[in-house]
């Protein structure tokens, strides 16, 4: 259970105060990672996931204020706070991602570095005891006006308040370390800041406080995938690559974009009366539903009826708002303009971070808007309002008087660019609340739906299936489309003639059995005894490997170079001392040492004569010709040994 209250000019979130036994102050050690993180939070963590982490430990986190500047939630930082234990986590409000971790009270939050403690109730960090612990460092920096001064490690900061007596020590920003006064005391860390080391910037507190940043996502990451939004045609995820056009199936968005997180039904549709387009009796009985991509911050509704998708919901989760944190943020971009050129302008873009003075710039003046509100009980944040345009709509938060607003939802229905169509192209007022409306009017399509893949050759992707799908997956792929344009016969043919050539291609493969080799190789790679052999060997370094390679390709000369009527002894012997010698660099242990190189030697030398005597002619002339083929055999094998055995 939580409740909402403000402070000031902030807003906060916080648990309903309960004291359990187990969350006494200090009781409860953190591991400190410099630069990382403390405990479970970590610097560049998206703030649902601290959340999560939050959730899944109450008994810990028992205390927790959520806190954010309600006029602009763009402007300053939105804080988790625990006063229980005396720390902050900073997100920043446009990424929403972790980007400074502070302990203001370092008596109450009890740190775990290596094997040692510091901070809480009955460790004091002092100068003394940070230095000791975390090792020497460079001066830091002294801040008069404040009285602070702050040391500094990659990714770490303590802050320590000199008394006024002892300034002069601290003159011209220079202290000798560790820090100890004239009377034998030292200083006790009033604060410790935990940042991205990878910048290479002093963060403390203060102006300090603003250098630290968010460490970038790694390649690939959907976190905050930018989203193209082409008003009434589709939506474009750029990491994935991946068009979403209204009008996709079911099966299209599985394909594309993956299982959703969660499926829901519209039961009811509480705008179906605003429709002016829609001229069925007026109900709000709905067989729409939904597909849940909570953790890509969208929605996407189909219709009931057709299947198709008709509308999708773009989340920008700014605090606030009723479904903060329901959703990751949405990073969607609409790019308005006839021409590229006109579109790639700065002052056309719609973002997440545009306010509704700004969208009202871009699209004009619109109509008066609908309110969404559903009493103080429900949603503590108040009403927010539905504006409307062509092809989109938007719901906003009035965060200031001045309605100076900030996108929360953004909206696209298919259904509002087919009932707008038919309008003047002139925009007025009488106009845009019919526009509002279509948008929220979830008009069913009376046209007969085609099959999109009703020419495609391959039966396999025409039914939208692999080929390695099993007969009840092949019997639902065709029963849905079947369902789903049964209304179109050359639909139906095509979904029946794809199903019959699978289903015959099934059969024939189980009448003439091939032998698929790519399969039985597959198989003999997962084999546990396979598996067994590759565990036991490591690809070294580069400079390692050349040593090895070297090493034996010189003894291999000698032995070709020299040869002696008593055959290769000396050159192996060598080889045997080289063997012993990589592979104890490696294992670093003896007796393993002694054991792989004794049994690398015998196996090299048994096949190595194996292959002389079997299998290669010996192509060195010589008195002593097969002993130095089988050596130079033995010598390849003791290089593999030497380099990759583990």
């Amino acid at each position: 259970m939580k409740d909402y209250s403000k402070i000031g000019g902030k807003s906060t979130m916080q648990r309903t105060s309960r004291r359990l036994e187990g969350t006494a102050m200090g009781s409860t050690v953190f591991d400190l990672k410099p630069g990382v993180g403390i405990g479970p939070f970590y610097i560049g963590m998206p703030i649902c996931d601290a959340f999560g982490k939050i959730e899944q430990d109450p008994n810990v986190y028992d205390v927790v204020h959520v806190k954010y500047y309600d006029e602009d939630p763009l402007k300053l930082d939105v804080v988790i706070s625990f006063p229980d234990h005396g720390f902050h986590l900073r997100f920043d409000p446009s990424s929403q991602r972790l980007r400074l971790i502070e302990i203001y009270d370092v008596k109450r939050l009890q740190m775990r570095y290596g094997n040692s403690t510091i901070g809480g109730p009955s460790t004091l960090a002092t100068f003394v005891a940070v230095y000791a612990l975390f090792g020497p460092t460079f001066p830091g920096i002294y801040d008069k006006e404040r009285g602070v001064y702050a040391l500094f490690y990659p990714g770490l900061s303590f802050e320590f308040p000199i008394p006024d007596q002892y300034t002069d020590c601290c003159h011209d920003g220079e202290v000798a370390l560790p820090l100890e006064f004239s009377d034998g005391t030292t200083p006790v860390t009033c604060r410790v800041s935990i940042y991205d080391k990878s910048s290479d910037k002093k963060v403390g507190v203060g102006k300090l406080m603003d250098r630290a940043s968010v460490p970038p996502l790694a390649p690939g990451s959907l976190y905050m995938e930018e989203v193209h939004v082409k008003l009434g045609k589709e939506l474009y995820f750029t990491v994935g690559g991946q068009h979403m056009p209204f009008g996709a199936s079911p099966q299209d968005v599985w394909t594309e974009i993956g299982r959703p997180c969660g499926i829901h039904p519209k039961q009811v549709d509480q705008m179906v009366i605003h429709s002016a387009s829609d001229l069925r009796p007026k109900t709000t009985l709905c067989g729409d539903y939904f597909y849940n991509y909570f953790t890509r911050g969208f929605d996407i509704l189909f219709d009931g009826e057709t299947h198709k998708a008709k509308k999708f919901v773009l989340h920008t989760n700014y605090p606030g708002h009723a479904d903060f944190n329901s959703y990751i943020k949405c990073n969607f971009m609409i790019s308005v303009g006839e021409g590229e050129t006109e579109a790639n302008r700065g002052g056309n873009k719609i973002t997440p971070s545009t306010n509704w003075e700004q969208v009202k710039e871009v699209l004009g003046e619109c109509g008066p808007a609908a309110i969404q509100t559903q009493g103080s009980t429900s949603n503590p944040f108040g009403s927010t309002y539905v504006y409307g345009y062509k092809d989109v709509a938007f719901e906003v938060k009035d965060f200031s008087s001045n309605l100076n607003s900030v996108i929360v939802i953004l909206v696209l229905s298919l259904m509002l660019h087919r009932a707008c169509l038919a309008l003047p192209t002139q925009r007025n007022n009488a106009m845009i609340p019919r526009a509002m409306s279509s948008s929220f009017g979830d008009v069913a399509d009376d046209s007969t739906a085609v099959f999109p893949r009703i020419n495609v050759k391959d039966p396999y992707k025409r039914l939208g299936i692999s080929r390695m799908a099993s007969e009840d997956e092949i019997q639902g792929a065709r029963n849905f489309l079947m369902q789903q344009y049964s209304g179109h016969k050359p639909s139906v043919d095509a979904i029946e003639s794809a199903h019959d050539k699978i289903i015959m291609q099934k059969f024939h493969e189980r009448k003439n059995p091939k032998i698929d080799i790519t399969k039985k190789v597959r198989e003999v790679r997962q084999s546990k005894a396979v598996n067994f052999v590759f565990e036991r060997f490591q690809t070294p370094a580069t400079a390692f490997l050349v040593k090895t390679a070297v090493t034996f390709a010189v003894l291999g000369a000698l032995t070709v170079l020299f040869p002696t009527e008593e055959g290769p002894t000396l050159q192996v012997l060598l080889s045997v001392i080289a063997t012993f010698y990589f592979i104890h660099q490696r294992l670093k242990k003896k007796f393993w040492s002694f054991l792989y190189g004794s049994g690398s030697f015998i196996f090299s030398w048994l096949i190595g004569t194996f292959l002389m005597v079997s299998v290669i002619p010996p192509f060195i002339k010589g008195p002593r010709g097969f002993e130095v083929m089988s050596s130079l055999l033995s010598y390849v094998l003791l290089w593999v040994s030497s380099s990759y055995l583990r």
